[in-house]
């Protein structure tokens, strides 16, 4: 029997039409699973970047327990900086941008000079190399919202800004308690309190686009506790201590970002009905 032509030439059309919007998908997979893979890294190494500045600054200060650990943080964080430079730099523009190389210029200039530094200049050294890479966080964040999905692109948009304010409060508590006796005690504080307020303002901010009531109850406590932290002078706060209540926090809420990022954000595209009949193509 011959084919009515009008029906193949349409039939061709259709099909050509589910080709390009499989391949429309494909790419926004490939793309979404690259901006997923390379996010999760920038965070691990921004959590660490966040516990070195911490950790070396309470060695500065002479509390020599914290070596150990500060050691360690440092070979991870060599070790995944240039080991992503080498991965990622041909996948995505951003690896191989100015912003990117002053991320790792700073990282090799904190990690061979900070230990001739004094407290201030390491910490704002550390928090150069931290915000650039927060910064490109938030460029992937804007660049692939269309593939990350309105809600994983806002989490890496805004959430690491408020994990920043709680790492220095971190830092700046335990540098707190080695001064609490000085003259250099009332500038600490001020600082502190006014880490804690902006942390305060962004948790109002988010709102209802946190991702679980236990998270802003814990950072809400631990905001509580700073302010007994301010009002008691540390008393009864051991830099250990003090560490581990911030770092449990911290690293809950990278946890709860990764998972945000973990979880599929469905799509228009994803529920498409196939066209001309049932399809046996892959659709993810």
């Amino acid at each position: 029997m011959t084919q009515d032509p009008i029906l193949w030439i349409a039939s061709g059309g259709l099909a050509g039409f589910a080709g390009w919007k499989l391949w429309k998908r494909l790419g926004q997979k490939k793309r979404r699973c690259f901006s997923e893979e390379a996010s999760l890294v920038l965070l691990d190494l921004m959590r660490d970047l966040q516990r070195h500045r911490a950790l070396s600054g309470a060695l500065i200060d002479g509390q020599v327990n914290f070596t150990g650990d500060r050691e360690h943080t440092e070979r991870r964080l060599g070790q995944a900086l240039y080991s992503m430079q080498e991965h990622y730099c041909r996948s995505h523009g951003v690896f191989d941008s100015d912003q990117w190389k002053a991320v790792l210029y700073r990282w090799e200039t904190v990690r061979q000079e900070w230990r001739g530094l004094e407290f201030l200049p390491n910490l704002f050294a550390h928090s150069d190399v931290i915000v650039g890479l927060i910064g490109i966080v938030q460029t992937l964040a804007e660049k692939d919202q269309s593939t990350l999905g309105t809600e994983r692109a806002a989490a890496l948009g805004n959430w690491p800004v408020l994990i920043e304010y709680f790492g220095m409060m971190r830092a700046l508590g335990m540098h707190f308690l080695r001064h609490s006796r000085t003259s250099q005690a009332e500038l600490i504080a001020e600082n502190i309190a006014d880490y804690r307020q902006q942390a305060e303002r962004s948790l109002l901010t988010l709102g209802d686009s946190l991702p679980s009531a236990e998270i802003l109850n814990r950072s809400d406590c631990l905001l509580r506790q700073v302010d007994r932290f301010l009002e008691s002078q540390g008393k009864s706060w051991d830099a250990q201590s003090y560490y581990q209540e911030f770092t449990s926090v911290i690293d809950r809420w990278f946890a709860i970002t990764k998972q945000t990022l973990r979880t599929p954000t469905p799509t228009p595209e994803a529920t498409l009905p196939a066209p001309m009949g049932e399809s046996h193509l892959p659709t993810r």
